[in-house]
């Protein structure tokens, strides 16, 4: 009876002294994740108080956010946290009964100066919520959420709502690193509307986001090996302009050591769709970009991150040309792909770049340059260049009338006014005419009539004839530069002039093996080998990338004034070339 009753009494003993103890573990543990977080995550927190009870303890934390720049200061966010002692924890994150060191609940409230953009039934309702469960072995899974917002910033014309965010981190500790991280984050659908006036976009609509990653650390080299992918079902703008949307994006990274040696890596960006106004490509579907980086130096890899994370401050980087080479390997390659299938055509095109067989590694770029082999292909559709082609001439000479004709033939005209009102002024003071018959004199010139109407006009005025006739000679010269300028070419017709210039451009490359034609496609491949730049296999000629895509634009005779009339303005030079943008 005796042994029963002190086996029931050590029973209770050791159940009541077990939350305690756990939380001595607990606390442990919890200093560490916060030493491993600041040191792997290069964040600054901060445990500014940590009270141990029986059954929770509780913690003040403090998250420190560097300045981004020398003006403003640091910001300090204050978390206050409950710890519930294990090792039985029952509550509402679990749905049943979990066998962990602790559960950790951190609430986090609206900051006071964003509380005057959110609605008034969301201003005592915590902005951010994460329940974490510590488990035995340095396990940490933490579930994270954030409500619903609706924020409005009237006074800017700008409102939005947010479905929130629900979603989940989980890593393991090791030797005091994070071993292993997975996460995944579901963000709810977002719309900002803006009623600015001026403002081409009036309402952008995203759909939820998913973000997910999973990654595990090669224990040797501190390399992290795993993926991590991005998805956006749609994107909508709408504006003034029209509608532009995208259906389908998606981004996913990659990387993964192959050997104790070797390390890769890719990413890989993909539109399903992709309208925008007034595109000349029309209807993009789909896009993908794709970028892959094969037989890196491991240890390079890993003593690159290493010195990265070392660091303190921008200030104290060291040369990172040096580290980076030293990434490299015989074998390493680095290939983009670029493939774009469009209403116009497609356009593909893969860029390779690698070491020249034999080749020394070096810590010099330069070095590396002329022991360096690249190549690209191009395979585009004929439609799609004539398409970029007529887009690129269409932008080059839209502003042709304003900036190169217009300018230097107004001032041109301008001075000859001012000629000709000189020179009724001259014959004002010297009493050949009046004030009256001065004023319907450049009312008859305004009137731009032929010179034989303007003369007919003029003899009704009954002027000495020596005035008569030098007034109809400084008529004819103005006439004869309003018609230079109506003679010029339209923005339309030096679009079409340049389109020719640029296909028989093309055309000249085509048949000297620049370009290769095969039915609707164009095929290029570049080359750089040993210093030397090579265009399906040829040498480029002397000035051909030397601006071939413009052609000079027709400018107006600058008319010559009578020098004999006094204080005449300069005539303008005008622009002698079309101005690329």
């Amino acid at each position: 009876m005796r042994k029963t009753l002190f086996f029931a009494i050590l029973c209770i003993v050791i159940v009541a002294l077990t939350p305690w103890i756990d939380g001595v573990f607990l606390k442990k543990s919890y200093f560490t994740f916060i030493d491993v977080l600041n040191h792997e995550a290069r964040a600054k927190v901060a445990i500014i108080e940590y009270h141990s009870g029986w059954f929770h303890s509780t913690a003040k934390v403090r998250i420190t956010i560097p300045s981004q720049s020398k003006i403003a200061s640091e910001q300090n966010i204050i978390l206050d946290q409950q710890l519930n002692h294990g090792p039985v924890l029952f509550g509402a994150y679990q749905r049943m009964p979990v066998i962990a060191l602790a559960e950790i609940v951190t609430t986090i409230q609206a900051p006071e100066w964003s509380k005057k953009y959110l609605m008034v039934n969301q201003l005592n309702q915590a902005m951010l919520q994460i329940h974490t469960l510590a488990y035995f072995g340095n396990y940490w899974y933490s579930q994270i959420s954030m409500p619903a917002l609706t924020i409005s910033m009237q006074q800017n014309g700008i409102s939005g709502q947010w479905e929130g965010m629900t979603g989940f981190v989980s890593t393991t500790i090791k030797n005091n690193r994070f071993q292993q991280t997975e996460a995944e984050f579901n963000l709810g659908q977002l719309a900002i509307l803006s009623k600015l006036p001026g403002v081409f976009v009036s309402r952008v609509t995203v759909q939820p986001v998913a973000i997910k990653s999973q990654y595990t650390r090669e224990a040797s080299l501190n390399l992290w090996n795993g993926n991590a992918t991005l998805s956006i079902p749609a994107v909508l703008i709408q504006g003034n302009l029209g509608n532009a949307d995208l259906e389908g994006l998606s981004i996913i990274q990659s990387s993964q050591t192959t050997s104790p040696n070797f390390y890769n890596s890719t990413v890989q960006i993909q539109i399903n769709k992709l309208n925008v106004p007034n595109n000349v490509l029309g209807t993009i579907s789909p896009a993908t970009f794709l970028f892959s980086a094969r037989n890196l130096n491991a240890k390079g890899m890993s003593d690159f991150f290493n010195t990265i994370q070392s660091v303190s401050s921008p200030g104290q980087l060291p040369a990172l040309e040096p580290l980076a080479l030293n990434m490299l390997t015989p074998s390493t390659t680095y290939d983009v792909t670029l493939d774009i299938q469009t209403a116009s055509g497609n356009w593909f095109s893969r860029g390779d770049a690698s070491l020249l067989p034999n080749a020394a590694l070096t810590d010099s770029l330069t070095t590396l340059m002329s022991n360096i082999y690249l190549q690209g292909n191009f395979k585009i559709s004929t439609l799609l260049i004539d398409k970029l082609i007529t887009a690129y001439a269409k932008h080059q000479t839209a502003a042709m009338q304003a900036q190169s004709v217009t300018a230097a033939t107004q001032n041109n005209i301008a001075a000859q006014n001012a000629a000709f009102n000189q020179l009724l002024i001259n014959y004002m003071q010297e009493g050949k005419i009046s004030v009256d018959t001065s004023i319907q004199v450049m009312g008859i010139r305004d009137q731009h009539l032929p010179v034989t109407q303007f003369n007919a006009k003029l003899d009704e005025l009954s002027l000495p004839k020596d005035v008569s006739l030098t007034i109809n000679n400084r008529y004819q010269e103005l006439q004869k530069q309003i018609q230079a300028q109506a003679a010029l070419p339209t923005p339309a017709a030096a679009q079409k002039a340049l389109v020719e210039h640029i296909n028989q451009t093309l055309h000249s490359w085509i048949m000297q093996g620049y370009i290769i034609q095969q039915n609707d496609t164009y095929l290029i491949t570049l080359t750089y080998k040993n210093g030397v730049f090579l265009i399906n296999g040829k040498m480029p000629l002397p000035g051909m990338f030397s601006d071939p895509f413009t052609v000079p634009a027709q400018q107006p005779p600058v008319l010559p004034v009578n020098p004999s009339i006094k204080s005449l303005p300069t005539t303008g030079t005008g622009v002698s070339r079309t101005s690329s943008s």
